[in-house]
């Protein structure tokens, strides 16, 4: 009887031994979940980070092609003043000769 005794007193103990296995098996369940939602949101930030980031590079070099293409419009600017300039002077030299040659 002595076993049996014992045998059901060990099964009683194990009750709340198992009560406590579960719940800390629950516990850990609950922060690997939110341990996994924390990640998740991590991940996700860093992924906006980073398509925020490359947003901005293609921003930062759209604006750089901008104000260089603006610098060569100036240049070609400045180039046809510069010939207009020098062609107007050559065609009135050139009538100023003409002039001379008729007198």
């Amino acid at each position: 009887e002595d076993g049996d005794f014992s045998s059901d007193d060990d099964n009683e103990s194990d009750v709340p031994k198992m009560r406590f296995v579960e719940d800390k098996a629950n516990e850990l369940s609950s922060k690997i979940d939110a341990l996994r939602k924390k990640r998740m949101q991590i991940e996700s930030a860093m992924e906006k980070d980073l398509l925020e980031s490359e947003r901005r590079a293609k921003e930062n070099a759209i604006k750089r092609a901008e104000r260089e293409e603006e610098k060569v419009k100036e240049t070609e600017d400045a180039v046809d003043s510069s010939l207009a300039k020098n062609l107007k002077e050559k065609e009135n030299s050139d009538t100023s000769k003409l002039d001379k040659l008729s007198e």
